[in-house]
């Protein structure tokens, strides 16, 4: 009887989460903590790391009772490369061309230095036929470091795939959103979050961000609190912001997953985004008794079948399969042919072949006027000349939405005069950075500013007193109380660099 169970590794930089299935059942789960290869003892003993995470492994497997079991490798957001493009609808066999093409665009690696697979989604743009295609990859080194390794233990390694991927599957084999729906999921807890944006079941966007906003004792609880808060609304804000500007059908919920106490404003959520705002938890049918947590759900969907309809297994374990040429036999036979007795076939045979050269000789001269008419049309097609009736169809409208983005250029705005207002507040030791400008409208001049800064003062406690003051005299001037109703401190924070220690902090104005 074959065996029923399966395991999965979702490898992360610090610890890998274990999870054993069961007939698509969950049996037990572990996490394996790798600190303990990074501390001084284990360097002492002349080990290296790939040794140590084997042995580590290893030890967790006896204490399991797991031996020799399938295993689905999960890799974190860390490791994977995820990107979303439009190419024009294309035939089968020119897709993957037309992807390793537009992913020298968008990868900054050699494609050569990656391990990849993608799926395509055909859509209708403008009353033109396109596909969006999402690439996942991984750096060839990273996924040979984990086969090794996982090798080594005695595992038999079947599948690699993006962690997300799982994070969809689980959700579409529970029913949580369905293959239609465009959802974003939001993972946070105390320290970071993650965004996550599936369309049609399938993890196109993923952003992290940090959630901490200062290292030093400055802000009272309730001040963190409303920092960390805001936090979250900017990233989220400007994610669902990248999202929409890339698809033409937009979000239309969002699930929040994680802390508890962020549930508060999950409604302040749905007023600021106009979206259907929900908690979500993985309802699974588990004897686990806590089976919670993004590497738990994402592991278990890369151990059970993908849903029908679903984005297929993206396997990244790409192996080149060799073809064999077989050698066909022929046997010799001998025949004794009178050729006498076949005069009259062999003439008609001669006279037939020569008519066939008159006619082949007379086509041959028609080709060659055809091929004079088509290298002047191809004269005139200039650099369309290889390009299908859909690439040149896809170059027109790109160029359209060029003129219309060049049509919509701002030939003025009141910048320079705000530039110049905050700039006169600049104290010795600031420096600013990162601006970023947002108008209120195409005909409006109206800007928000958000900008970043850094303060270096030899007295330490110094450095947070003036950037108070820079603020106050900003709120101060009448001639920036024109533009903006609010000038407020987004974040502020201390970091060390060379031993030497500096303030940044984030200002936004609108």
């Amino acid at each position: 009887m074959a065996n029923t169970k399966k395991i999965s590794l979702f490898w992360e930089e610090k610890q890998i989460t274990l999870l054993e299935v069961d007939r698509n059942q969950p049996v037990q789960s572990h996490v394996i903590d790798l600190n303990a290869i990074y501390s001084e003892a284990a360097f002492s003993a002349g080990l290296t790391e790939e040794i140590q995470t084997v042995a580590l492994i290893q030890k967790t497997l006896r204490e399991l009772r797991i031996e020799a079991a399938d295993t689905s490798l999960a890799l974190c957001n860390r490791d994977v490369i995820l990107r979303s493009f439009v190419i024009p609808a294309l035939k089968t066999n020119e897709i993957q061309t037309a992807v390793q093409f537009e992913a020298k665009k968008y990868i900054p690696f050699d494609i050569n230095e990656l391990r990849y697979t993608f799926h395509s989604i055909p859509f209708t743009e403008n009353k033109t036929k396109r596909l969006r295609v999402t690439l996942y990859a991984v750096r060839k080194e990273t996924l040979d470091k984990y086969e090794r390794i996982i090798k080594q233990t005695g595992l038999n390694l079947l599948t690699c795939e993006p962690a997300a991927v799982g994070l969809c599957r689980t959700m579409l084999y529970q029913k949580d959103i369905t293959l239609d729906a465009r959802v974003a999921i939001l993972d946070i807890n105390d320290q970071n979050g993650c965004i996550y944006f599936i369309d049609r079941g399938i993890a196109v966007f993923i952003r992290e961000f940090q959630l901490s906003v200062a290292t030093v004792n400055v802000l009272d609880p309730a001040e963190e609190a409303e920092l960390i808060k805001s936090r979250i609304f900017n990233e989220i804000r400007n994610s669902f912001d990248f999202f929409n500007r890339q698809h033409s059908e937009q979000v239309n919920q969002l699930l929040i997953y994680g802390n508890d106490k962020f549930s508060e404003i999950i409604h302040e959520f749905a007023d600021e985004l106009g979206v259907n705002v929900r908690r979500y938890s993985a309802n699974l049918i588990s004897p686990l008794k806590t089976f919670s947590g993004i590497a738990l759900i994402s592991s278990y969907g890369l151990l059970i079948p993908p849903v029908a309809g679903g984005a297929p297994v993206s396997d990244l374990l790409i192996k080149q399969k060799s073809t064999k040429d077989s050698a066909s036999k022929s046997s010799a036979i001998s025949i004794n042919i009178d050729l006498k007795e076949f005069a009259p076939v062999i003439n008609v045979a001669i006279g037939a072949a020569v008519c066939c050269a008159a006619f082949f000789g007379y086509l041959y001269f028609q080709q060659q006027e055809l091929n004079k008419q088509i290298d002047a049309l191809s004269s005139q097609q200039g650099e369309f000349t290889a390009d299908t009736t859909d690439t040149i169809q896809g170059k027109i409208t790109k160029f359209n939405t060029d003129e219309d983005a060049i049509k919509k250029v701002r030939l003025k705005t009141d910048l320079n005069v705000l530039t110049a207002l905050i700039a006169q507040y600049v104290p010795e030791g600031m420096w600013l950075d990162g601006l970023d400008v947002k108008f209120a409208g195409e005909d409006d001049n109206t800007v928000n500013l958000n900008f970043k800064g850094n303060v270096y003062l030899p007295d330490v406690n110094m450095q947070i007193k003036t950037v108070n003051t820079f603020l106050a005299k900003l709120r101060q001037d009448k001639e920036i109380s024109k533009y903006f109703h609010k000038v407020q401190l987004q974040s502020i924070q201390r970091q060390e660099n060379n031993k030497v220690t500096s303030t940044v902090f984030e200002v936004r104005c609108f």
